[in-house]
């Protein structure tokens, strides 16, 4: 997930009163997030079966939500390419729907996680669980 978090930390700053945007900036920033999401789905991925009950669902989840918030942004990104340049009021709106759309979405919530003992530990010990808290 780390990359994820190096992509969102450079977002390019949103000026409510701009006149204009450079909007290849926004196009290229959630481009960035959505690639970030496909290399921690990829990562997901590659940790193959979960060695206790109830980790391959919990990777589900996860993989279904970061499909979900891929989609938010690639989806933005196609929204702001398509939006004139010069219209600043509409770039607004679409940066703005970002956060409303993935608010809309039922997204995997990982406190539920805490409370499974089991996972936790295992989490904790696997290898491959290790290699993905510090990878993409």
């Amino acid at each position: 997930m780390s990359d994820f978090s190096k992509t969102a930390q450079q977002a390019p700053p949103v000026d409510a009163n701009a006149q204009s945007f450079d909007v290849q900036k926004y196009v290229d920033y959630f481009h960035g997030l959505g690639a970030a999401s496909q290399k921690s789905i990829d990562a997901l991925t590659a940790l193959g079966p979960a060695p206790v009950d109830g980790g391959d669902a919990v990777v589900s989840e996860l993989n279904n939500s970061l499909t979900a918030i891929k989609q938010t942004f690639d989806s933005t990104a196609t929204k702001l390419s398509n939006t004139n340049p010069d219209d600043p009021s509409a770039i607004r709106d679409v940066l703005g729907s970002v956060q409303t759309e993935l608010q809309s979405k039922q997204l995997f919530n990982l406190s539920s996680v805490g409370n499974n003992a089991e996972l936790n530990a295992a989490a904790g010990q696997a290898p491959a669980c290790r290699s993905l808290q510090t990878q993409g």
